[in-house]
């Protein structure tokens, strides 16, 4: 119960709820861009386009799936994607991962000593990380398959190690989650002490889970229960649909650091 209390007090004070939704607006901004530099890359390695697509219907409502992959298509047919769909997206992407670092400051509750082109650095560190690991994601679970089967193939391996294969890409996406959540709760708040690996690996774990489930559960509530979207904003219902998810992902996010906080306060005998 004072979890509970703690959480909720946290929440209010350090007004999560305006940081997520300035970290969803950022995101939603370089969401499309960032698509478009992914599909350039699997276009460059040959890998099949509509596998990407695929991965997004099964984690998006269906009213963002059809409005982003509408908005893909009629990009990619009419111009041809360069380094400014790349620089648009890492500097949007900078800007919202730069409210989550600002929560996690707020929420260990340190006064911020870093200056702001050291901020603006970090947080361009951590788009990076985020970047990698989405892509990693997008190749485990998305071509994990595909892939499996040529270097399979290649080294002559037997179909066991293939069946093996589709449970641990799984594993090792999961797992490479929670490491680069941990680097980030580590390295995010600006602490007088270091923050040790082992306070920080349950928010980690929290927060990787709690993304998976609740992307899942968001999608399937809106393709099956819910018509509020398209009875209030209509054709605008797939957008409104989108920047929720990222909302629900931002504020998980900054959930798991108030977790490792309350654990490292506790630890300091602070609370």
């Amino acid at each position: 119960m004072n979890f509970i209390k703690y959480m909720y007090h946290e929440y209010e004070k350090d007004n999560l709820g305006y940081l997520s939704a300035q970290t969803s607006y950022f995101l939603l901004l370089s969401f499309i861009p960032f698509l478009i530099f992914l599909l350039t890359i699997i276009g460059s390695l040959n890998l099949p386009s509509d596998e990407l697509y695929l991965y997004l219907n099964s984690i998006l409502p269906a009213q963002s799936y059809t409005l982003v992959a509408g908005i893909l298509s009629e990009i990619l047919a009419t111009s041809s994607v360069n380094m400014v769909s790349l620089m648009v997206t890492l500097y949007f992407a900078t800007k919202g991962v730069l409210a989550i670092v600002v929560a996690l400051n707020k929420a260990y509750c340190e006064q911020e000593s870093r200056s702001t082109i050291h901020l603006l650095f970090l947080s361009f560190v951590f788009t990076l990380i985020f970047i990698f690991i989405l892509v990693l994601t997008l190749f485990s679970l998305v071509f994990g398959k595909i892939i499996g089967e040529i270097v399979f193939n290649y080294f002559h391996l037997h179909t066991e190690f293939i069946i093996l294969w589709e449970y641990l890409r799984y594993i090792i996406t999961m797992l490479s989650m929670i490491v680069v959540f941990s680097f980030i709760y580590k390295q995010a708040p600006s602490c007088k002490e270091k923050i040790k690996l082992k306070d920080i690996l349950l928010g980690s774990a929290f927060t990787t889970l709690s993304w998976t489930l609740t992307s899942s559960a968001f999608a399937y509530y809106v393709n099956n229960y819910n018509s509020s979207y398209v009875s209030l904003y209509g054709s605008l219902g797939g957008i409104f649909a989108l920047l929720v998810w990222l909302y629900i992902s931002s504020t998980i996010i900054i959930l798991g650091g108030e977790i490792n906080s309350y654990l490292y306060k506790k630890k300091k005998h602070i609370i």
